[in-house]
């Protein structure tokens, strides 16, 4: 009987010690470690900077597009921007700056 109890104690020991290992192992791992949780938190701040960044890509990317519509479409459009960006004049006019 106390034979049994000396093993039974020992197995106990034994699957306790194992058990607090493995929770050490996975703390380190999820906690500690280079690639855990911290990595986890890094590239999720780093994903949604990134999505913020394609956000703004794609409103220029439609923007652009509405603007080479109009270019192709529209003269009177044409030729505000032509004057606006690229300082056209007609022949014989004048500009006045105020």
């Amino acid at each position: 009987m106390r034979i049994k109890s000396l093993i039974h104690r020992g197995w106990e020991r034994l699957v306790a010690f194992l058990l607090y290992s493995l929770f050490a192992v996975l703390f380190y791992q999820l906690f500690i470690a280079p690639n855990g949780i911290r990595l986890l938190r890094q590239l999720s701040a780093l994903e949604s900077q990134q999505q913020e960044k394609l956000y703004a890509i794609e409103s220029e990317i439609n923007l652009l597009q509405q603007k080479h519509q109009w270019l192709q479409s529209d003269e009177l459009y044409l030729e505000f921007e032509a004057r606006e960006e690229w300082g056209y004049m007609r022949p014989g006019e004048r500009v006045l700056q105020l």
